[in-house]
């Protein structure tokens, strides 16, 4: 018998960002995303009524977690529905905290002054190469600074590393994080579906599907961020929230089984056998894994 309770106890506990794709444009096709491989070239949007369930079955839990509006979109090509998205996030769950990723293209001091009004919390601009370019250093460099003195930040917050354009500052009440890297070296494979990132076999754990929820711009469910998905690429799809309640996808046993192998230190199988995906768990932290996975291997679903 499904014990919703216990299935709510265990979302509450261990999710900590929830990735919810507001549509499925993107204005860039770059060659180290999936994009580029399987175009979205329609615009579809995350409904209203997706969007309404999901905050309704989080408000019974009072999520007070992250969310992250974006996924393999580009968020401020939606603006409106972003807008939309965001003003009932903070409605339903006040102490819940918003930000997303964007390409800056279609972002202006306008844009950013409106969405600290209505409460996102933080915003991460890329500086992408140029169409059908590859990362340059001293090119990116340049155009890095020139996106700094267009958002008229104090050029103290900039940090340069070796091989980095890395820069933090405020804006009212809003973060704002403005970076340049070669994805081509320091992205993911997202899911192996990029041949072009560097990847090498993944032996440590990654905590991803237990502390993440990812839900993209038709409701469906994946494992993590790193899991692509799009109606042209539907092989990691796990469940989708419009047919159930996001508690019984988390506790599903198909997750449970993805877990399981992500826990231990060996080799991967399937998306993630290459995933480079940053993870900091520690050997000495073993027994706190298997203490989890036997928590959620007691819920049933």
């Amino acid at each position: 018998m499904v014990n919703l309770d216990d299935q709510k106890m265990l979302f509450k506990k261990y999710v900590e960002l929830i990735n919810l794709e507001t549509s499925s444009f993107c204005n860039r096709s770059c060659i180290y995303c999936p994009d580029s491989k399987f175009p979205r070239d329609f615009k579809e949007q995350l409904g209203n009524e997706i969007v309404i369930k999901i905050l309704k079955e989080l408000s019974t839990i009072k999520y007070s977690g992250d969310f992250s509006l974006n996924l393999y979109n580009e968020p401020l090509a939606d603006y409106e529905n972003l807008k939309l998205i965001i003003t009932l996030i903070k409605k339903a769950l006040p102490l819940s905290t918003i930000g997303f990723n964007t390409n800056g293209d279609l972002l202006d001091l306008q844009k950013i002054s409106e969405l600290e009004d209505i409460g996102v919390n933080r915003i991460k601009i890329t500086i992408h190469p140029p169409a059908n370019k590859n990362y340059d250093l001293i090119r990116e460099t340049k155009r890095f600074k020139k996106f700094l003195n267009n958002l008229q930040a104090n050029q103290d917050d900039f940090v340069n590393t070796t091989d980095d354009n890395m820069a933090y500052f405020k804006f009212g009440k809003m973060f704002l994080t403005l970076q340049s890297i070669d994805f081509l070296q320091k992205g993911t494979d997202r899911g192996r579906t990029i041949d072009t990132v560097t990847s090498a076999t993944r032996v440590s754990p990654c905590a991803k599907p237990m502390r993440e929820f990812t839900i993209y711009y038709d409701g469906s469910v994946t494992q993590c961020c790193d899991a692509f998905y799009s109606s042209t690429y539907q092989k990691n799809r796990l469940g989708n929230v419009a047919d159930d309640n996001i508690f019984s996808i988390y506790c599903s046993q198909v997750f449970k089984t993805i877990r399981k192998e992500l826990f231990s230190w060996s080799e991967k199988s399937s998306i993630c056998k290459t995933c480079s995906s940053f993870d900091n768990s520690k050997i000495s932290e073993d027994k706190i894994r298997e203490e989890i996975l036997l928590q959620m291997k007691k819920v049933d679903n």
